[in-house]
C-alpha cells in the first residue's frame, strides 16, 4: 500500500538556538477530520492563526495598501492590538500586538 505525499513543513525560531519563541506545523487538508476544523474556524470567523507583530496598525495599513482584506480595521482590547485578515486559503489571520 502506498502512503499519499504530503508537503508538510515546521517553521522555527529563526535563532535555532531552541529556546522556540516560533513554531508552526502545517498540516495536510486532505483528511476530512483537518478540513472541518478548518472550515468550522472559517465559519465561525474564528482566526486559525494569531501572529505577533510590532505594530498592528502600520502592517494592517501596509496589507490593505497590498489589497489583503480585513474584518475590519484594528481594535483595541484588554490583551493588546489585533486586526483580523483573510488569508485567501481557507483561513483568517490574526495579527496582534501586546
Amino acid at each position: 500500500m502506498a502512503l499519499p505525499e504530503h508537503n508538510l513543513f515546521i517553521v522555527k525560531d529563526p535563532a535555532g538556538d531552541g529556546g522556540g519563541t516560533v513554531g508552526l506545523l502545517l498540516e495536510p487538508s486532505d483528511n476530512p477530520i483537518g478540513a472541518a476544523y478548518m472550515n468550522g474556524l472559517h465559519d465561525a470567523g474564528i482566526p486559525a492563526i494569531v501572529l505577533g507583530v510590532s505594530d498592528v496598525r502600520a502592517e494592517y495599513k501596509r496589507l490593505t495598501g497590498l489589497g489583503v482584506m480585513f474584518q475590519g480595521e484594528p481594535g483595541e482590547g484588554p490583551g493588546g492590538i489585533s486586526a483580523v485578515l483573510d488569508d485567501g486559503c481557507g483561513n483568517f489571520v490574526q495579527l496582534h500586538q501586546d
